[in-house]
């Protein structure tokens, strides 16, 4: 890319019309250098981002806005270097201000040639984007968080983006994310499902509800809890039955869903119903074979027992 400078003739308009544009912009540090890279023109962005007035940095080397060890590394020259070579230069780094301080700047530089192609100067301009650069690091900081949290949970986890038509009616869900938990305990792997749909995956998730229930939360936002789900399918040639407790939540334009398998839970509960029940019953008969018996006389209550061995024994009390 080659910038031309105007005739002769066009050069005093063009020239008020760019003045006219940078001092518009306070938001970005427009100013130009001459071919050696000293600084011959300056505006209120670059006064406000870099922190020198323009009698202060007139006349001076650009390499004055890097830091010392990208100076020492020759990061200025060869960016002055790309910019001649190539017509233009852009890159992110960090640069410095008059009080010491550093902020992180996207930067082009664009080389400015005059009609017979000579290189007359470069046009600078410099972006603040340091919040931006934190808000990434943030994001990113949070989203490794998150990442670790759903590796080490015991339960599984999945996340679905929503599959649309072309009237953007949810028409499916497809796997973006299964955590290691799922891995271990559902009967495909990571690289079986994620990319697929989860009718694809699980026919009989368009039967069983689980389907119009991730649909439902996308639409309307809200969560569902579903405990004691009853899900059977047959997955990769292999039939399941299963009891889930499942949870679903909206994440973007897709679904988080967390379960626990709650088939060995239930089914040991219901051992114990079983067996608490058998036992009431057995004393029930027991309590049939032991008849109270009472006496003429009401200062002696007897009580009549079957002890083992076929004995009977007499207890009372004065």
């Amino acid at each position: 890319m080659r910038y031309e400078w105007p005739a002769a003739s066009e050069q005093h308009a063009t020239g008020e019309e760019f003045g006219l544009l940078v001092a518009a912009v306070k938001d970005y540090a427009i100013f130009l250098l001459d071919p050696e890279g000293r600084v011959v023109s300056w505006n209120a962005g670059a006064e406000r981002i870099k922190g020198y007035r323009a009698q202060e940095i007139l006349g001076g080397s650009f390499t004055r806005f890097y830091q010392p060890q990208d100076v020492a590394a020759g990061m200025p020259a060869a960016a002055l270097g790309r910019a001649r070579e190539q017509g233009r230069f852009a890159g992110y780094g960090w640069r410095v201000r008059k009080d010491g301080s550093r902020f992180y700047a996207h930067v082009t530089i664009t080389a400015l040639r005059d009609a017979s192609g000579t290189l007359w100067g470069f046009a600078k301009v410099t972006q603040d984007v340091t919040d931006q650069r934190r808000q990434q690091e943030e994001l990113a900081a949070s989203a490794a968080r998150f990442q670790t949290a759903v590796e080490h949970l015991l339960d599984p986890l999945v996340l679905l983006s929503t599959v649309r038509d072309a009237d953007g009616q949810v028409v499916d869900f497809r796997y973006e994310y299964v955590n290691p938990a799922h891995v271990e305990q559902a009967p495909v792997s990571a690289e079986g499902v994620v990319g697929r749909r989860l009718l694809e995956v699980h026919r009989e998730a368009g039967t069983s509800g689980l389907f119009d229930a991730c649909r439902k939360v996308v639409e309307t936002g809200e969560p569902i809890a579903w405990d004691a789900f009853g899900y059977q399918d047959t997955v990769t040639e292999r039939p399941i039955q299963r009891v889930l407790d499942i949870r679903v939540a909206r994440l973007d334009d897709g679904v988080l869903v967390t379960w626990r398998n709650v088939t060995e839970r239930l089914r040991t509960q219901q051992q114990l119903v079983e067996a608490r029940a058998q036992a009431e019953v057995s004393q029930r008969l027991q309590a049939s074979l032991l008849p109270t018996v009472s006496v003429d006389d009401p200062a002696v209550e007897l009580l009549t027992r079957y002890q083992p061995g076929g004995q009977r024994a007499l207890l009372g009390g004065h």
